[in-house]
């Protein structure tokens, strides 16, 4: 049995969220440097998205920690879209690959979801705001 996830989406511009008329996409690239990644700036990005899903779902699961949790979303966003039929080629995952960087789940009234940091393979996608910077290192 997989665990259901989705991303939730996001509003380019926050004051844009009451009017509900701009476009949105599922996360945004982060604009900070995250040394302690290898190959950070290089092949990898870090992207801020919010996970929905369900908890009942989860609890049902025995997946009481919120590690466990985070770590069977990321799994099945990690998961490639079914083939189509007489596909010559399987395709990528839809963000990339995944990997969890942090992430803890967020309460507001009736409203639950995981807050996450992730890093992805992909420098600009077209699902995020923004791009990947590319990060020079200096040699010491």
């Amino acid at each position: 049995m997989k665990l259901n996830c989705d991303l939730r989406p996001i509003p380019e511009y926050i004051s844009e969220l009451d009017k509900g008329k701009s476009k949105s996409k599922f996360g945004r690239y982060h604009g900070s440097t995250f040394w302690d990644i290898p190959e950070f700036g290089l092949k990898k990005w870090v992207v801020g998205v919010h996970i929905d899903l369900d908890f009942h779902q989860a609890s049902e699961m025995n997946l009481n920690e919120e590690e466990q949790i985070v770590k069977a979303c990321v799994e099945y966003l990690n998961q490639p879209p079914p083939r189509k039929k007489y596909a010559r080629r399987s395709h990528l995952p839809k963000y990339g690959k995944l990997d969890l960087y942090h992430a803890r789940i967020i309460s507001r009234g009736d409203d639950k979801y995981i807050s996450a940091l992730l890093i992805t393979s992909e420098r600009k996608s077209k699902h995020f705001w923004g791009k990947g910077r590319n990060v020079i290192r200096s040699a010491k």
